[in-house]
């Protein structure tokens, strides 16, 4: 007797066909998939010998959940991507099936050089916060001046004396 052995069916999609299995214009999805590959920091999706995008199932699945979560009233269609593509990986890490181990361990340069940046970042930010201060300081300063009446440049005790002018000195009276 022959065994039968069980085979996966790979289902592919072209764009026209996926848009119209998602409800959405084709170019809804060129649009969908292009900000997947770049946020992805690579191609997601496949591709067919005239460079056309091909979809599988995995591939429909996540477009379909971007969709869903884009309709969020708290989502934009950014965030729902980099949800869909974060659940993805860690998806994938926890199968073992995307990452390699050596990909997963930091390198020392790299972590020597985000500490410098780190230490750097540090520094430029307590540098404003002592402008900050100083200018809060400053700040109060001036705004106390201005509070208090200002101070009149003469006294009152002193008489002033009238400015004579040349014809008042000329044809002044005696």
């Amino acid at each position: 007797m022959k065994e039968v052995e069980e085979v996966e069916i790979l289902e592919e999609y072209t764009p026209t066909e996926l848009s119209e299995k998602l409800n959405i214009n084709p170019s809804t999805l060129r649009k969908y998939s292009g900000m997947i590959d770049e946020q992805n920091g690579e191609p997601f999706f496949k591709r067919d010998n005239k460079n056309g995008r091909k979809y599988d199932k995995e591939a429909a699945d996540i477009l379909e959940r971007v969709i869903s979560l884009k309709k969020s009233p708290d989502i934009n269609l950014e965030s729902s991507i980099d949800l869909v593509l974060n659940e993805y990986k860690q998806e994938n890490q926890a199968l073992g099936t995307q990452y390699d181990i050596a990909e997963k361990t930091p390198k020392t340069d790299e972590i020597k050089l985000l500490h410098n940046k780190i230490d750097f970042i540090a520094n430029q930010l307590q540098k404003l916060i002592e402008q900050n201060d100083q200018l809060i300081k400053d700040n109060q300063e001036m705004k106390l001046a201005l509070e208090q009446p200002e101070e009149e440049p003469f006294s009152d005790s002193e008489p002033i004396e009238e400015k004579q002018t040349f014809f008042t000195r000329l044809f002044k009276k005696k």
